[in-house]
């Protein structure tokens, strides 16, 4: 795993989420290969970040994060 990129994205995703909190986004999700990650840290350089869901499990329909995701998808939409 290439930490300084998996750093550098988080930090992206930090952007993002300030911006769309500043029009009025309520949840901010983050998507990224949680493998091997250090939660912690990674709750500290993004703490816009309410959902932490793993990229491979995402991309496999498969998972604690996949589960989770389809989960609040259905909550956002009402269904």
């Amino acid at each position: 795993m290439d930490y300084a990129n998996l750093h550098n994205r988080v930090g992206e995703a930090e952007k993002s989420h300030q911006k769309a909190r500043a029009h009025g986004a309520q949840d901010c999700w983050t998507v990224i290969s949680l493998d091997r990650a250090n939660m912690e840290r990674l709750r500290q350089e993004s703490p816009t970040t309410r959902e932490w869901l793993d990229l491979t499990e995402v991309v496999n329909m498969e998972g604690p994060s996949w589960e989770r995701l389809v989960v609040i998808m259905r909550a956002a939409m009402g269904i």
